[in-house]
């Protein structure tokens, strides 16, 4: 990974923490703001909720506008800080049909739900079931 200072890594990606790529900001909170590949000319972009869970990821283009984009939320129980991720919004990108995109695509203990099934199989090794 980069530092604030040298934010090439060892992948030819500038990480930064800041907005804007600045090298330095009093909002850092040690996520990943912005990941630019520098050699496609291209962002990615992420925002993060309190505490440090994705809540929109993005790539963007010359254009600055988003080539994808997803937005995310979680079914957190009051004063739980967990929970399972849905995503909320999508675009330029298909979603698999296993992908969770309501709470109620979990069950009472936690276990993903497809079509009133549990989920066997790649999302279960993926973590996605609870």
């Amino acid at each position: 990974m980069g530092t604030a200072g040298s934010p090439r890594s060892a992948f030819g990606l500038d990480m930064y923490y800041c907005a804007n790529h600045a090298a330095s900001c009093s909002t850092n909170t040690g996520n990943l703001v912005t990941a630019t590949a520098s050699v496609l000319n291209m962002d990615q972009q992420f925002a993060n909720d309190p505490i440090h869970r994705w809540l929109v990821r993005a790539f963007e283009g010359l254009a600055a506008s988003p080539v994808w984009s997803e937005g995310f939320a979680y079914d957190d129980e009051a004063g739980k800080l967990y929970g399972n991720r849905r995503v909320t919004s999508s675009s330029g990108l298909s979603l698999e049909a296993s992908t969770p995109t309501v709470a109620t695509n979990f069950d009472i203990n936690n276990r993903l739900q497809i079509n009133g099934r549990e989920s066997k199989g790649e999302e279960a090794v993926a973590g996605l079931d609870g």
